[in-house]
């Protein structure tokens, strides 16, 4: 009797499992809007372009600023990157 409560435990497991499963297949399947991806990209150059500039008022030695800049933007850069590759992962 306790082996048909444990099986039915089991069987209910693989069953939520498989329906989790297919919920995760239907996301990955569903692709990034265009505009909200060219809108990221846009927004990402807007960045690049401003942070010098708004980085050199905040900190005083030019050196500091440019490292700042860099990590910075660089960090944003490849934030997006990961999410391009995720939003792709096998190259489909």
């Amino acid at each position: 009797e306790s082996s048909h409560a444990v099986m039915t435990q089991v069987f209910q497991e693989l069953a939520r499992g498989m329906v989790h499963h297919r919920e995760a297949v239907k996301i990955s399947t569903l692709p990034l809007p265009f505009p909200f991806a060219q809108t990221c990209d846009c927004l990402l150059l807007l960045h690049w372009l401003l942070t010098p500039a708004l980085v050199s008022q905040w900190v005083t030695h030019p050196h500091k600023a440019a490292g700042f800049t860099l990590i910075i933007v660089f960090i944003l850069w490849c934030l997006n990157c990961l999410a391009v590759e995720l939003e792709n992962p096998f190259g489909r």
